[in-house]
């Protein structure tokens, strides 16, 4: 549940991009930046957050990120100006990151013998909160709603949520670590930066990350090119992270029987064949379905590529779950930006081209993974 909320609260200003614009009487590419220092905010902590974890207890962290998330939509809700809500934004960022970070790190030291499987089912999770939306913005929209009370019904029902799971105690304190052990945990962390495999994954990651964002983000401005209301924009939005979601759990059955690298270079190369089909039909049926075949085939490229990462380094799981996120959260800062700025000052369209150059380079990078010498 807590990763629908992520997913939800993520994915609202993609949908919103043209309504926050003309609000704000903005161009574009300030909407673009805005969505760089919320990557910007998740980038911070999701460096940081999964390394302090380690020293003061996975579950502490998680509950501060929380309580963090909350206050950030609160403050979106009552700002009055582009500034506060830039700065909730970016608040919630660094929430995003604690919450998810953690998260992932508490599942992955407990299911140790099905890791990739459980990462891939709970990360679906936030895929139907995105999915959910751009449905409830279409809504919104159609029936004249401010569209302020979306952020704070996420404020409500992550409030809700905590209060669910202190009752059940699913919340405890994590245990801490002595501080004769802090000496090591960062000497461990330096050599995590050296790593081949932590390395060649952050890259996957920066390119699988941004790419996502960007592409989900944007989705609406670039329809919107095509003729394509934003009410109408958001529900094809709406099917397209529901696809991208069933690929992503689909996924947690097939790389049981499959070796999870080659499953990640397969998924690489089929996206981008779809996503490159896609731009030379002018039927926008056909090339809706091109871009449902991309998303299912791009799902859980980066998830499986941290799984891979974790694998070999398991007592650290906290650490490099922080630096494979740092890596993708520098994607969405670079690839959000570039892509707002190219589809300000050139075309509607080139959300797809940003996202075809990224996938290049991941079938390069996921070539190299499955023929590496790690094992599963």
């Amino acid at each position: 549940m807590q990763f629908f909320i992520l997913g939800f609260g993520g994915a609202i200003v993609g949908p919103l991009i043209p309504v926050l614009a003309d609000f704000f009487k903005v161009r574009l590419d300030v909407i673009g930046t805005i969505l760089s220092m919320n990557a910007f905010g998740i980038l911070i902590a999701t460096l940081f957050s999964g390394i302090v974890a380690e020293r003061f207890g996975k579950k502490n962290i998680f509950i501060a990120g929380c309580i963090l998330l909350i206050g950030s939509f609160l403050s979106i809700y009552f700002s009055s100006g582009l500034a506060l809500f830039t700065a909730g934004y970016a608040i919630f960022g660094i929430s995003l990151g604690m919450v998810q970070v953690n998260a992932i790190s508490i599942i992955s030291d407990f299911y140790l013998l099905n890791r990739s499987k459980m990462l891939l089912r709970v990360l679906t999770g936030t895929s139907l909160g995105s999915f959910v939306v751009p449905g409830i913005v279409s809504i919104v929209l159609l029936k004249n709603i401010n569209w302020k009370y979306i952020f704070l019904s996420i404020a409500i029902l992550n409030t809700a949520l905590i209060i669910i799971m202190a009752a059940l105690k699913i919340l405890g304190t994590g245990k801490i670590q002595e501080k004769e052990g802090l000496k090591s945990l960062f000497i461990a962390n330096k050599n995590l930066f050296k790593s081949p495999i932590v390395i060649l994954c952050g890259v996957i990651s920066f390119l699988h990350y941004g790419t996502n964002m960007a592409f989900s983000s944007w989705f609406t401005t670039y329809f919107k090119g095509q003729d394509v209301s934003v009410s109408k924009s958001s529900l094809l939005l709406s099917i397209y992270l529901f696809v991208f979601g069933m690929g992503m759990f689909l996924k947690s059955f097939v790389f049981t029987r499959f070796d999870e690298k080659k499953v990640m270079f397969y998924s690489s190369l089929l996206a981008f064949v779809f996503l490159f089909s896609s731009i030379f039909t002018q039927h926008l049926a056909a090339k809706f379905i091109l871009i449902l075949f991309f998303g299912f085939s791009f799902a859980a490229v980066g998830a499986l590529g941290l799984a891979a990462a974790i694998k070999q380094h398991q007592g650290y799981s906290g650490s490099v779950t922080s630096i494979i996120g740092g890596f993708g959260y520098t994607g969405v800062v670079v690839l959000q930006y570039v892509t707002g700025y190219l589809t300000e000052n050139f075309s509607a369209s080139s959300m797809i081209y940003v996202s075809l150059a990224s996938l290049f380079f991941m079938v390069i990078l996921t070539s190299l993974l499955s023929h590496s010498k790690y094992p599963n």
